[in-house]
């Protein structure tokens, strides 16, 4: 089950743009950091580590990419319309353990994520948000997990769209509205966030 909470509150706006900000930091070092090594392109969750690198292929035909000390793989995947061969790091070589050192001068993370190692599998600004705000997140229904989703809309609305349980005593994880949060309905929610995407497309 879910529920749709939205907050113009300038606090809740702050500390969520704050967030994005600091996972944008993140990403701005580790593509440097990439494109230093030669690559074009990276994949990471928001507050994670790089998890593949990508160089573009270009007309090259070759089905795999060249070797590169340190990483392996090199398969061409499709994406937007370009090719790239995608690497990741070598588990055991020496190449790729001096590389990955370079990750410990990556802008820090938020305190939330630091305390714990899995976080549902999450490592994005909705789980340090949701956890921030004492929101439900990675609420489990049987053998179903749902995460939080959360927009920052023009106009500095904000919008979550939550799962709860108050099913199973267990697995409990009941609605919470915090102060500057008001509940709407899911129909609004997804008028909010029309809202937006059109005023994106006439801008």
């Amino acid at each position: 089950m879910r529920y749709y909470l939205r907050s113009k509150d300038p606090l809740h706006v702050a500390t969520f743009r704050a967030l994005k900000d600091m996972a944008d930091g993140r990403f701005r070092f580790f593509i440097a950091l990439a494109r230093e090594w030669g690559f074009d392109e990276i994949g990471m969750h928001q507050f994670g580590e790089p998890h593949f690198f990508c160089k573009l292929a270009g007309d090259n035909q070759d089905r795999k990419g060249p070797v590169i000390e340190g990483f392996k793989g090199g398969e061409v995947i499709g994406h937007e319309g370009k090719s790239y061969f995608q690497y990741t790091l070598h588990g055991r070589n020496k190449r790729a353990a001096e590389l990955r050192t370079q990750f410990k001068e990556a802008p820090p993370l938020p305190p939330e994520l630091l305390a714990e190692q899995y976080n549902f599998g999450r490592r994005d600004v909705d789980t340090v948000f949701t956890k921030r705000m004492g929101l439900p997140n990675g609420v489990w229904e049987g053998n179903r997990i749902s995460f939080a989703l959360c927009h920052l809309l023009d106009g500095d609305v904000l919008v979550c769209s939550l799962p709860f349980n108050t099913r199973t005593d267990k697995e409990a994880a009941p609605a919470v509205i915090p102060e500057g949060f008001e509940e709407i309905t899911e129909r609004a929610w997804v008028a909010e966030i029309d809202r937006h995407n059109a005023a994106n497309k006439a801008a």
